[in-house]
């Protein structure tokens, strides 16, 4: 079958109208996909390079989460340690109020509410976890500490960043071994505040009570020994100067000599005022005598007061407890802020990379849409061009 032929400018024509649809194809597929980077096909490079940054962007999209939940445990920990605080300060206020009376039954009703308050702060404590991790409570070992790990970037070993939170222990009580968890608010139970004082309290009066074996001296002076006169009303022992005593020859008997070592005077449920022990002050190099009836008159009167060291005690440990509290706050709200600033500047960089991505692959539909109309007239124009090419060939017609 011999060929068809065509004129030249038929074929020029047609040529040019086939460019034109396969622009407009072109054009089209921009438009509906709104990529001008479909695939490798169309711009190996740009194509490669926006995946690359598409698939940075979405690992770090993944990681967004991370911080996100990284925020919510620090949070969940600052609510508990907040909830702690106003517990604490509900214990300083019942000490204080034990403190003001001197109604002893009435302090041990405090000193009972205290310990139920400590009760409450470890429950407390031990509740404010967020999805398996408790940064205020652990009853181990600080390498058994909840430890919350944020990840900032996608690389793993040395090149990841990352921060970590280890966990303390906030529990009423104390921890203070090397190998045990940090902190512990150090608010031991509190006791003796009332009735108790009176069989288990220390007495330290103004100057120190002591307790001592003092007797009659027997034989003679020998070097170093403190001998003692006693006062006519028996209330004094003065110490004597020995300066002028021989050794060995001068007689003493007429002195008191202190036997033993004095001591504390202990604790008063133990204190003994029968035979030879005496009780007395201090007064320089000499001793005040305090007689029996003295001595119960002061003690019962030291009583109360005595219990006001354990409450005065309490006070010190609930602001040690409070100052504890406010450090782990401020430490919890360091590694908050530091995952907040990372959380906003990777949400930036995720925006940077995916619009770098987006500079390289998709289509500027404005453009794409005055490309298709241009195509469209041309292509209406290389029509009509071709059917006057083809008028030429038309014309022989007219010959038969």
């Amino acid at each position: 079958m011999a060929e068809i032929t065509l004129t030249a400018s038929m074929r020029s024509n047609l040529l040019s109208l086939k460019n034109t649809t396969d622009l407009m194809s072109t054009t089209q597929n921009r438009l509906s996909t709104g990529l001008k980077v479909n695939s490798a096909i169309d711009n190996p490079s740009s194509y490669y390079t926006a995946q690359s940054l598409n698939n940075r962007a979405n690992d770090l999209s993944s990681l967004m989460d991370s911080m996100t939940q990284g925020i919510q445990t620090i949070k969940a920990a600052n609510e508990g340690i907040e909830a702690i605080t106003s517990l604490v300060e509900q214990a300083k206020s019942i000490a204080n109020s034990a403190r003001d009376t001197t109604d002893l039954e009435e302090r041990e009703k405090y000193q009972t509410r205290l310990n139920d308050l400590r009760r409450k702060i470890d429950d407390l404590a031990k509740d404010a976890n967020y999805k398996g991790i408790n940064l205020i409570y652990n009853t181990g070992t600080q390498a058994e500490a909840d430890t919350l790990k944020v990840r900032f970037n996608e690389y793993m070993g040395d090149n990841g960043t990352f921060i970590e939170v280890k966990g303390v222990n906030l529990v009423s009580g104390s921890t203070g071994a090397d190998d045990e968890i940090e902190y512990g608010l150090g608010l031991d139970a509190a006791e003796k505040w009332g009735r108790d004082a009176e069989f288990d309290t220390k007495y330290d009066g103004p100057s120190g009570y002591k307790k001592a074996t003092i007797e009659k001296a027997t034989g003679t002076f020998t070097t170093g020994d403190k001998l003692y006169e006693l006062s006519a009303d028996g209330t004094t022992y003065t110490k004597v100067d020995t300066a002028s005593f021989v050794n060995g020859s001068t007689d003493i008997t007429s002195y008191y000599k202190l036997q033993g070592t004095a001591t504390d005077a202990g604790n008063i449920s133990t204190l003994d005022t029968t035979g030879a022990t005496q009780y007395y002050v201090e007064d320089g190099d000499n001793y005040k005598v305090v007689s029996e009836s003295e001595l119960n008159t002061t003690v019962n009167q030291g009583k109360l007061s005595s219990s006001n060291v354990a409450i005065d005690d309490m006070l010190i440990k609930i602001e040690t407890a409070t100052n504890k509290l406010r450090e782990v706050a401020s430490d919890l709200g360091s590694s908050y802020s530091v995952i907040e600033t990372r959380q906003e500047f990777t949400e930036n960089l995720i925006n940077v990379l995916t619009e770098g991505a987006d500079d390289l692959t998709l289509a500027d539909m404005n453009e794409e849409s005055a490309n298709m109309l241009a195509l469209q007239t041309r292509q209406q124009l290389a029509i009509n061009a071709l059917s006057l090419s083809s008028q030429a060939s038309q014309a022989v017609l007219n010959l038969f």
